[in-house]
């Protein structure tokens, strides 16, 4: 209410808490190696709002968010993952959504198959970009 008060009515979502339990990663029921390998080795990183569509888990912007913030609230140690920042991906990203959604208007951003486009920007924060 507070920020409200300040700035206005803010468009935001429900808040959403992630818990680390000790011991994590663990393969989660079904999961393939190479995804429990991802989780593991690539922190799980993902841009938020694009889900995984159908049995070809095509990557589409189902869930447009205008910004996110992450906050830790316990003490971590700099290999821990809770919370990651691969830095400059962000530039990455938007580089690609913003070729592959050229031209298309903002009401059907949710149809159009990111999948490719995503893959290759990931590929390249992972060889570019600081953890």
């Amino acid at each position: 209410r507070a920020a409200e008060t300040i700035a206005g009515s803010l468009p935001l979502h429900a808040a959403q808490v992630s818990v680390v339990y000790p011991g994590y990663p663990r393969p989660r029921d079904g999961e393939g190696a190479a995804a429990f390998r991802y989780r593991q080795k690539r922190d799980a990183a993902h841009v938020d709002g694009l889900l995984p569509i159908g049995p070809e888990r095509q990557r589409m912007l189902r869930e447009r968010h205008a910004w996110l913030l992450g906050l830790p609230l316990s003490e971590t140690s700099a290999g821990a993952s809770p919370l990651v920042v691969w830095e400059g991906s962000h530039h990455l990203m938007r580089r690609a959504f913003a070729s592959a959604l050229d031209g298309v208007d903002p009401r059907d951003w949710a149809d159009v198959d990111l999948t490719e486009p995503y893959h290759a920007a990931r590929r390249e924060a992972f060889e570019t970009c600081d953890r």
